[in-house]
């Protein structure tokens, strides 16, 4: 009986023991299974660190090398995230930009292996076409935005990759704005900012250079103030509504009065001044040249010629046998311009041979150089401006006219008139 109870007893203490064993294996299994591994955060490519949480440990180790060796992660600790979780920031300018890098994190306490891929740069291609005065740019389908900056300037701007984008459109204008003198830009892509260990972003794309070709230069262009026609040329194009955007091509030597009759005296409407814009026009190979601007004021009314004209007084003088072209008002800056145009001549004004006028002066024409139906021409001579000399750009003024009727003479006087008479 005494053997029974000490058998007894020392199965229930067996017993117990064993009850306390499992408890304390069970206890423990649910220790473990409550303690965190290393946790990755987010990860910022522009400042180049991962955030690290330990969770329930005091030292993380890494491995590059596919865990053959570990080696411990230094990095900013004693921060806290908006929830009051406690990180550290790793920096990671070491890891390679050309290709992915893979890492395994560990910590002192919770062996358990976490890993993420550090993804290589962006791939991104910029090519400018120095013809439309656009980009061409080739990068991957979720980079939805590109940074640009000029070499010598170290600040980047932000603009959409979507061209009918305002922002886009306003970048090419100021692209075009750099295009007077030329210039070298920068590009890259920015970062899409790694979460998580799932999701890791990616880096900004390499910087890429971009030359912009400057504009060639405007062409020279100038008006004939004799003929009113310019040096145009087939390979220009011109506008007078700069805003509008619309070019017209030009033709070889084209007339004022085509390019800009608002500045000439006729018509319903009073002559007003006109701006007129040329450039060398666009074709496959090259891009429209810079602009040449130039302003032309309206043109003045016609000089007062006549028989008692306040300009010139056109007269027989019976006693000569001439009829005298007498300029009143004619000076070196008021000078005066007069064409001859007989008969059997046909007034063209850009072929008309003007004589200019330059003082108070009498002009004496015959009868065998000016026969009856002459019609004498007169006007104000046009001048282009001359800023050290303080003279005004100004047109011809529109002409005048007088038709020349001799007075019947005896046949003495007149062969008199005609062999005496010059020009």
């Amino acid at each position: 009986m005494k053997r029974k109870i000490v058998l007894l007893t020392a199965f229930f203490m067996m017993l117990f023991l064993f009850a306390g064993i499992k408890a304390d294996i069970a206890a423990s299994a649910e220790e473990e299974e409550t303690e965190k591994p290393v946790e990755i955060g987010s990860t910022d490519y522009e400042n180049l660190v991962i955030k690290l949480y330990p969770n329930d440990n005091s030292i993380i180790y890494m491995s590059v090398d596919n865990r053959k060796t570990w080696i411990e992660v230094i990095g900013a600790s004693g921060t806290e995230d908006g929830n009051g979780r406690p990180y550290i920031e790793m920096d990671i300018s070491w890891a390679s930009t050309t290709s992915n890098v893979k890492i395994y994190f560990k910590g002192n306490n919770v062996k358990t292996e976490t890993s993420c891929t550090l993804p290589k740069q962006n791939s991104f291609k910029v090519k400018f076409d120095k013809v439309s005065g656009d980009f061409t740019m080739t990068a991957d389908a979720d980079i939805k935005n590109f940074y640009w900056r000029k070499a010598s300037d170290s600040t980047w701007n932000l603009v959409p990759m979507d061209k009918s984008s305002e922002e886009y459109k306003a970048f090419l204008k100021l692209v075009e704005s750099l295009r007077f003198k030329g210039a070298k830009l920068v590009f890259r892509t920015g970062q899409i900012a790694g979460t998580d260990a799932e999701n890791m972003g990616s880096r900004p794309s390499k910087e890429v250079n971009v030359s912009i070709s400057k504009f060639s230069s405007a062409p020279s262009i100038k008006l004939n103030y004799t003929k009113l026609t310019f040096n145009t040329k087939a390979t220009m194009e011109y506008t007078t509504d700069i805003n509008s955007g619309v070019w017209i091509p030009c033709e070889k030597g084209m007339g004022l009065d085509v390019i800009a009759p608002q500045v000439f005296v006729g018509g319903a409407e009073a002559a007003k001044p006109a701006t007129i814009y040329f450039r060398t026009a666009q074709t496959e190979k090259r891009a429209a040249s810079l602009i040449k601007s130039i302003t032309i004021p309206a043109q003045k009314g016609s000089p007062t010629i006549g028989e008692k004209g306040k300009d010139v007084t056109i007269a027989e003088n019976e006693t000569t046998g001439k009829f005298e072209l007498t300029f009143n008002t004619a000076s070196a800056e008021n000078a005066f311009e007069y064409c001859v145009i007989t008969p059997s001549k046909t007034f063209e004004l850009t072929k008309a041979k003007w004589k200019t006028i330059k003082k108070e002066k009498t002009v004496n024409l015959t009868q065998k150089n000016a026969p009856d139906g002459t019609v004498i021409y007169v006007r104000l001579k046009g001048t282009a401006a001359n800023e050290k000399k303080n003279i005004e750009e100004r047109l011809p003024s529109a002409y005048a006219t007088f038709t020349i009727k001799w007075k019947e003479k005896t046949e003495t006087n007149e062969g008199k008139a005609d062999k005496s008479g010059k020009n």
